[in-house]
């Protein structure tokens, strides 16, 4: 079978928080990206969305959801009593996204990014730092290059020097003595 897209759904734990829905208990979003508060059919607010990213972050660094179960009463009650398999982040996993999709996956609230612009720092840092490794490394090859190339030239300019001495100036003085001027000169 071919890869599935996950589908989220950012934005019901928002619209859910003022209206008589939370409060009654009633829960609203899928259930594999449910927080804790919201499984629980607590007050919800940005930081759940955030929960949300972070579920969506693990699926896509690993293959697999953060929470999983049978049923979806599973779903809804790992996301409160279970933590996601983190030996599952790929080795090549930038610190900062692990320390980034764990803060979004903390179970209390206050210790979640506070907006999804703290979240998209972590990662722009990711990236930046990334283009700078990109660009060490082209100046790097391109030093290789230089060196390679001035290399290539001085080892081509001795061996221009030693057939000039060994070869074509005893060449010519011998042409030179016995008057051959223009084939001397070719030379």
């Amino acid at each position: 079978a071919g890869s599935q897209v996950p589908q989220l759904e950012i934005g019901p734990a928002i619209e859910s928080a003022g209206n008589s829905g939370a409060a009654s208990g009633l829960v609203v979003g899928s259930p594999a990206y449910m927080s804790p508060e919201q499984a629980r059919g607590g007050p919800v607010d940005t930081r759940t969305d955030i929960w949300a990213f972070g579920c969506l972050l693990y699926e896509m660094l690993t293959g697999t959801r953060a929470f999983s179960g049978q049923a979806v009463e599973d779903v809804v009650a790992a996301a409160p009593d279970r933590s996601p398999d983190w030996a599952r982040l790929p080795a090549s996993t930038p610190a900062a996204i692990r320390t980034l999709v764990r803060r979004c996956l903390e179970k209390d609230q206050a210790r979640r990014p506070q907006t999804i612009g703290e979240a998209l720092q972590a990662i722009d840092g990711v990236q930046q730092r990334s283009r700078r490794r990109h660009i060490a490394a082209a100046a790097v090859a391109g030093l290789l290059v230089a060196a390679v190339g001035t290399s290539a030239w001085t080892l081509r300019r001795a061996e221009r020097a030693r057939w000039a001495r060994n070869t074509a100036i005893p060449q010519i003085a011998e042409l030179s003595n016995n008057d051959k001027y223009a084939q001397a000169f070719a030379l």
